[in-house]
């Protein structure tokens, strides 16, 4: 049985529209949900997410950021009567939500299928793929509705 929905959110359209599969899912199941955006760290560098050489953000500032797009997703969502738990974790992305989701037991990942980094994603696997191949529960991949 489905209770507990992670969502992770990057900003990019199709976590945006994994958002909206999610609480959908959510919403039928009366199951509640957890947003996780990870944000950016240096030694998330060598796996492929970083910014570009030379842009450094304050801790503080990461934070406020994935904060940020975690807001402006649930914006454009209809998520009256759910429960969202709001998450900013710094690291390696498909770690830190491989790690969060066995750490408080989540039945079930939705995620996007094409995030914000499609060039790194080339070269080191994308995090929808990474998740996808190590989770211990079920995922769902959410592909871009192309209308």
């Amino acid at each position: 049985m489905v209770k507990k929905i992670l969502v992770p959110i990057d900003g990019s359209p199709t976590s945006q529209e994994a958002l909206v599969k999610a609480v959908n899912l959510a919403r039928g199941l009366n199951a509640e949900i957890t947003i996780i955006n990870v944000t950016f760290t240096p030694e998330a560098y060598f796996a492929g997410y970083t910014f570009p050489h030379g842009i450094q953000l304050s801790h503080e500032d990461s934070v406020e950021g994935g904060r940020q797009v975690i807001n402006e997703a649930l914006e454009n969502v209809e998520h009256e009567n759910i429960k969202i738990t709001k998450v900013v974790e710094p690291g390696n992305p498909p770690q830190v939500i491989l790690d969060y989701a066995e750490e408080v037991g989540i039945d079930l990942i939705v995620i996007g299928s094409i995030g914000h980094n499609p060039l790194a994603s080339a070269f080191f696997g994308s995090v929808t793929q990474r998740v996808l191949l190590k989770a211990k529960c079920p995922v769902l991949v959410v592909k871009p509705n192309e209308a």
